[in-house]
Formats: C-alpha cells, structure tokens, sequence
C-alpha cells in the first residue's frame, strides 16, 4: 500500500488542522486549571486523563491507526505531507527536531519509512527551555511535566515496534545538529523551539544535513505566542536567502516545505 492510500547517545528504546480543538489549550493552561485534580494517587495517570480529555475532539484519532496504545499528545501528523512530499524509493534517513510523544514520528515510520532498512533520528531534549514555554512545568506542579512527555515518548516507540529503528538525542538541536553529517538525511522536520532566531538556526544547520533533493518541513508556519513572536520570520527569511538553492517551496495547511535543489 502506497503512502498517498494510507491517509545515541540513547538508542532505545498530533496537530490536524479540520479539528476543532485550539492550539491556545496548550499545555501550561491545561496543566493548571485545578491544581486540587492533579494530586491523586497517580498523577502522571491524571495527567493522561486529562490530555484525552482535551483532545476529544479528533485531535487524537489519527495516531490511532498507526499505534494504537498511543498515550500523550497528538497533534498534526504526516498526512498533511502527502500531496507535497513523494514517496520515496527504498529506504530513508530522517531527522526530526522536537518531538513530544512521538506521534508524528510514528506516523512517519509507518508511511514514508515503511523499508525496514529506514532509520529515524529524533532530538529533543525534553526540559523546560527560557526560550520556548509552551510545554513548560508550572511552579508547584506534582512532577516534571517534560520527563513525562519523555517517559511517553518511550512507551510510544516501543509499543509501535518501531524502537530499533530510532536513533534518540536528548539534548538540544543547536548541541546536536553540528555533530550529524551533512547531505545524509531524506527528510528533515523541523517542530522544535518556535523563537523565531531558534528555528532560523535549526534552518539553516539542517540544511547542510539534508541531501541533495531532500525535503525540509517547518511546522507551525503561522502560530504565535501571545507576544506576536513565531516561526514565521524565521522560515521567512531562510527560504528567501537560499531562495537560489531551494525548489517547491510552499506552505500547506500552517506547514511550509521547500526541497533541497538539485546541482
């Protein structure tokens, strides 16, 4: 089945947009609209609770199909490339920079890296971050917030049999990206800090790791905090300064693509 028909440091081991669901119920506000719900017995089990809750609206059943014990967040997934990115011949290297839960990751691994001699790498460093707090630990909460993200993200990769094939870098991109080689990755994602200069240096180290003809998506093309500050910008002014040396550059349903040009 095609993918248009499917709609180490540590090697171990959701975002649709026709939901209804707001990417204004981030996680700080859910996490403490009652601090009183938080503190039971098991809170990290309170906290998926309340993550389903919050995405009843569909925002979670695309995982599903792809991973069904799915826990965590899920936002948009792979299926918004499909028209835009081809299927690629044989296996593939690719990269993803922020992560959360997996689920993007996992859609990936089960479409475009269908070859089992695909591999997958992902950084995330999975802590709270000055420049980047939408997924930040609120003061007084009952556990750190990003270390279970982590311990999701684990559960996730092994319960969709795909542990093996991923290579994981808990650290942050700026610390990794330099230490990848250049022109080995098919396809590259880039959904980590949404500063606007964080993602232009995410950019442009990213690059220089893409293959010739390969693929860099940018996710949240439009999103903004609520200063005004995004990823707009930044992706903005990479595409026109490597204007010369990018082809299908486009941005479909709040992500932008562009392709490695070939020479």
């Amino acid at each position: 089945m095609s993918v248009a028909q499917l709609s180490q440091e540590f090697n171990y081991m959701m975002k649709d947009d026709s939901c209804s669901c707001s990417e204004e119920d981030s996680f700080n506000r859910f996490e403490i609209e009652s601090e009183e719900e938080m503190v039971e017995e098991d809170p990290r089990q309170a906290w998926l609770d309340r993550v389903e809750k919050l995405q009843e609206n569909g925002w979670r059943e695309p995982i599903f199909q792809y991973c069904p014990d799915f826990k965590g967040y899920c936002w948009r997934l792979c299926n918004n490339w499909f028209n835009t990115v081809p299927e690629f011949e044989g296996p593939i290297v690719y990269l993803e920079i922020g992560t959360l839960c997996g689920a993007n990751l996992i859609s990936v691994c089960k479409t475009y890296g269908r070859h089992p001699d695909s591999r997958f790498h992902v950084i995330d460093p999975w802590c709270d971050s000055p420049s980047y707090n939408e997924y930040r630990t609120p003061d007084g909460h009952p556990f750190n917030v990003q270390e279970n993200n982590y311990q999701c993200f684990l559960y996730n990769i092994e319960s969709s049999g795909e542990k093996d094939r991923v290579t994981v870098y808990r650290d942050f991109s700026y610390d990794v990206l330099i230490y990848l080689q250049e022109e080995s990755y098919d396809l590259i994602y880039i959904d980590g800090s949404h500063n606007a200069p964080d993602v232009l240096e995410d950019a442009v180290l990213a690059f220089r790791r893409a293959k010739v003809g390969g693929w860099i998506v940018f996710d949240d093309y439009d999103w903004q905090d609520e200063f005004g500050n995004g990823p707009k910008s930044a992706i903005d002014a990479f595409f026109q300064v490597y204007k010369d040396k990018l082809a299908n550059v486009q941005v479909i349903r709040g992500q932008a693509f562009c392709q490695k040009k070939m020479t």
